[in-house]
């Protein structure tokens, strides 16, 4: 294994210089910049290789943070393993390791953050469906001087740093673009209230004048248990503004389970898409180019969640000062809505 003083002695220059070099310390250090190339590519060329292990322990650190996910979306959305790239790939860019634990309640969590009260890891990111129950929890973590930061549609606490998707620019932007796009009757399937508002507040932006009748809502006094999202809602849903007789030109829906839904039954009935009734969907999931007529779509964005999110851990952990963050959607169009 190529070594600095290895490199040192290859270039003849001293192993304090080598090592300033390929730290990033100069400093004050006075070198040619000549040289300082040289350096860096006789390391190249050598094959060095830096620890990033060893950097980390002598400055009390594990290169390490957990990352405790509580799964969010339908499997069929990519919600999860777009987070875990943009998770993934600023973590390998800032030469960090991650310990990945799934969890579905508070109970779950507990058993599992036994190895951060062990001293494994140097801050934690907690993601996904939120869980209240667990502030004190957080907090205490935090105390024990392991920075914490979340990425869930409500925050926590205040003092919890918070990466979240505006989600009433996700009803804005799919509804603005069906309006610019020519459509005037536009249909919604309301899950989330964000969304919705955000629907309504294109239409009032477009001057077009909001008609309940082309909203078809879940009929349910509990808790949303994700059903809603799932293709059978869309089915009921455009079933339903058909059986009414309502007259639309355009739909956005809250997933895109429910958009294909809609594409399907319309499309089997004779409608032709885009050219009669333009469709966007949510999620913008893998499947979305491979409907028979590939489906517009809203991404949040879990990539890009996920890659803040690890910047806002480090940032936390090198003693900077941190606020929550929003992310802001994303349009994918395709033909449904061209």
């Amino acid at each position: 294994m190529v070594q600095m003083k290895d490199i040192a002695k290859a270039l003849n220059v001293s192993l304090s210089l080598v090592s300033k070099v390929l730290n990033d310390r100069m400093g004050t250090t006075a070198a040619r910049p000549e040289l300082v190339t040289r350096i860096r590519k006789t390391a190249k060329k050598l094959g060095y290789r830096k620890n990033y292990s060893a950097a980390g322990l002598r400055h009390g650190r594990h290169s390490a943070f957990g990352l405790f996910i509580h799964k969010l979306g339908l499997a069929s959305s990519g919600l999860t393993e777009n987070f875990i790239t943009g998770i993934s790939g600023a973590a390998g860019e800032m030469h960090q390791k991650q310990i990945l634990n799934f969890f579905e309640d508070a109970e779950q969590f507990r058993d599992q953050a036994v190895n951060i009260n062990r001293g494994m890891v140097d801050g934690l990111i907690v993601a996904g469906v939120a869980h209240p129950e667990l502030v004190k929890d957080l907090l205490e973590i935090r105390e024990m001087g392991i920075p914490v930061v979340t990425v869930n549609q409500e925050q926590l606490h205040e003092s919890l740093p918070n990466v979240v998707i505006d989600q009433v620019a996700i009803g804005f932007v799919a509804t603005e673009h069906l309006i610019r796009q020519g459509c005037r009757r536009i249909a919604h399937l309301k899950v989330i209230n964000e969304r919705f508002e955000g629907y309504k507040a294109a239409l009032e932006n477009g001057g077009l004048d909001y008609d309940p009748q082309l909203v078809y809502e879940r009929q349910s006094s509990g808790p949303e248990d994700g059903t809603s999202y799932l293709y059978q809602f869309g089915e009921k849903g455009i079933g339903d503004l058909i059986e009414r007789g309502v007259e639309f030109d355009g739909i956005f829906t809250q997933s895109d389970e429910q958009a294909m839904a809609a594409l399907n039954i319309l499309h089997f009935r004779g409608v032709r898409i885009p050219q009669q009734v333009r469709i966007v969907g949510c999620d913008n999931s893998p499947y979305c180019g491979f409907t028979v007529i590939p489906l517009s779509s809203v991404s949040q964005d879990y990539r890009e969640q996920g890659d803040l999110a690890v910047r806002m851990l480090m940032d936390l952990i090198d003693g900077k000062k941190v606020e929550s963050a929003t992310v802001r959607p994303k349009l994918f169009v395709r033909k449904s809505s061209e």
